[in-house]
């Protein structure tokens, strides 16, 4: 998926406030309702925020990070989804968050495409008005943060799994209370979603319920979990995980 959203948004690079591409943004938006805060986007707003939505429904990444048109409102999403992790080294399908006057408001978002040592490219729509890419050091004053949406297919880039870093958790690797979220943090782990995954898994434990993959199985050999709704419905109220359960079917049925 990081791919996926990578290649939509350099696939606007060049794009000016104006012209037809960035009509298109503004039109794109606008085709998904209801509009975030019931707001109706114009070709003469300030538009990262929108370039970011956009990009998350070409993608079918919005589910992981959201939908809206301002920077501070998306933020609180990402706070009350557990993907934002402050001022952390980033790794490529983050998002970067600035904020000009240091007065703890966002003022402006985009995409991480690359990291190479202490440096960060990103893809930014409306940067000096265009989809531009950019350059800076990844804990630049003007950083406000990272958010690391907990994408399907790729949880945390070329690092292990959230589901291999709770099984260490578990066996005690990861030390214990504020020790344990300082060390994940640090390795670039999101606390809160390695706790929540701990927590799955001891209740899993605990109620002799079947591991994601058996369940993943049943899902594509059986109707008894059904479809859409039904399926996360079912699979919800009998303890499980219903994201980590489709993402595991779709990975055995490829």
């Amino acid at each position: 998926m990081v791919q996926s959203i990578l290649n939509h948004a350099k696939s606007y690079l060049g794009t000016t406030q104006g012209d037809s591409k960035h009509k298109d943004i503004i039109d794109k938006y606008n085709a998904v309702t209801p509009f975030p805060v019931g707001y109706k986007a114009k070709l003469t707003d300030e538009w990262c925020a929108i370039f970011l939505t956009v990009i998350g429904d070409l993608s079918g990444a919005s589910t992981y990070f959201g939908r809206e048109c301002g920077v501070q409102r998306f933020i609180r999403i990402f706070k009350n989804k557990g993907i934002w992790l402050g001022l952390v080294k980033p790794q490529p399908g983050d998002i970067i968050v600035f904020d000009w006057q240091k007065d703890g408001w966002g003022d402006h978002i985009g995409f991480v495409e690359e990291v190479k040592g202490n440096q960060v490219t990103t893809i930014e729509g409306n940067t000096s008005k265009s989809v531009a890419r950019r350059t800076y050091a990844y804990n630049n004053w003007r950083v406000a943060g990272y958010a690391r949406p907990n994408y399907p297919s790729t949880t945390n880039g070329n690092k292990k799994s959230i589901n291999d870093i709770a099984r260490e958790v578990i066996n005690q690797k990861w030390g214990n209370g504020s020790e344990r979220i300082r060390k994940l943090t640090e390795a670039g782990y999101n606390a809160r979603l390695v706790q929540k995954e701990v927590n799955r898994m001891i209740t899993i434990k605990e109620k002799g319920l079947k591991s994601n993959e058996d369940i993943a199985k049943e899902v594509i050999r059986t109707t008894k979990w059904g479809h859409g709704q039904t399926r996360k419905k079912r699979l919800t109220e009998a303890g499980y995980d219903y994201e980590a359960i489709q993402k595991k079917v779709n990975e055995l049925i490829r």
